[in-house]
């Protein structure tokens, strides 16, 4: 079943004896949980909902408050959280095959199960199971995209693609930046690109978007001058982040480059991103560099990531390792080398 779902049932009191959510994406996991914790009016929580978190659980505590019988109740309530640090976790069996109809127990675990595992297979038969898994990248616009229309707000997929990317696939996150954005953003607005700016901890002209078009339209001094600021913020712009970035972005300028024949919407289908105009973008970038020159700015990256962990260098700071890679992305080779190691 989807999040979605469960919720509508718990809020419907639809209820089951045995809710399993499992995966590696948390934040479906815990908006169920949260849907769980409002089943019980305040004044039956103190004796029919109970809370246990797996680092402290053993089978035989989860087994005895499940068990219980409602005092002035309907149901109990057991929230079963981080399940996956039980260490017999497994012994919950026979109490899955039989659960308590009295007893909705809530069970979070955070990891990919082995399905082939007994106890995994007997919860998908007599549980109600949520699989959390993580959303793959090339969907986080799309899932932006929904989310904020559900929200009764606009957004255009370019701003949907630079968030995601921005963000990447850490759903907590992204749906946190996005509840910010809908505090300055009223009912029936746009998300526009200065909203974003203004509230994600973007510099309007020195970010990674500027970044990356003002290397695609060979802006040199531009993309120098953007260099020489994320050097100076390296608290606010990590250079791991940075270079992976960059290989994200050299990767799709190198695809489109084998694919310049390809429609906008094709083209945007082939590089997994959202919107058209984003596809555009690369196809730009792509007829302003050869495929040497593009394998020299992988080269660069390279070298970048050995600078920065130490390899062949020393001491290289953030602002010097981000000059030598575009000196080899612009020019084909290093022009200045920072304190080398012979």
């Amino acid at each position: 079943m989807s999040y979605q779902s469960i919720i509508q049932d718990i809020t419907n009191k639809q209820l089951a004896p045995v809710y399993f959510l499992h995966g590696e994406e948390a934040f479906f996991i815990d908006k169920v949980m949260e849907a769980a914790n409002g089943i019980l009016p305040e004044a039956e929580k103190a004796f029919n909902q109970v809370t246990i978190y797996g680092k402290e659980a053993n089978f035989k505590l989860v087994v005895d408050h499940a068990a219980q019988y409602p005092m002035m109740s309907s149901h109990r309530v057991v929230l079963l959280k981080e399940a996956q640090y039980m260490s017999d976790f497994d012994q919950l069996l026979k109490y899955f095959e039989k659960p308590s109809p009295q007893t909705c127990l809530f069970i979070g675990y955070k990891k990919k199960i082995d399905g082939r595992k007994k106890v995994f297979s007997t919860l998908k038969k007599t549980a109600v199971v949520l699989q959390s898994d993580k959303i793959k990248e090339y969907k986080v616009a799309e899932w932006i995209s929904n989310y904020v229309r559900q929200k009764r707000r606009l957004i255009h997929p370019d701003n949907a693609q630079r968030l995601s990317d921005l963000l990447g696939n850490d759903l907590s996150k992204v749906i946190n930046e996005l509840d910010k954005l809908m505090v300055t953003c009223p009912e029936g607005n746009e998300i526009n690109e200065d909203a974003i700016m203004n509230n994600v901890g973007l510099s309007k002209d020195y970010n990674i978007f500027e970044f990356q078009n003002a290397i695609s339209a060979k802006n040199i001094n531009k993309a120098f001058a953007i260099a020489e600021y994320f050097g100076a913020n390296e608290k606010d712009q990590p250079l791991p982040m940075l270079l992976g970035s960059m290989y994200n972005y050299f990767t799709k300028v190198m695809i489109t480059k084998a694919n310049l024949t390809l429609d906008n919407r094709s083209l945007a289908q082939k590089l997994r991103v959202f919107s058209p105009t984003i596809a555009a973008s690369y196809k730009s970038a792509a007829k302003h560099y050869s495929v040497d020159q593009l394998k020299s700015g992988f080269h660069g990256l390279l070298e970048a990531d050995k600078a920065f962990k130490g390899v062949g260098k020393r001491n290289a700071k953030s602002r010097e390792i981000l000059q030598e890679l575009l000196f080899t992305l612009f020019y084909g080779k290093q022009i200045s080398p920072v304190n080398q190691e012979f």
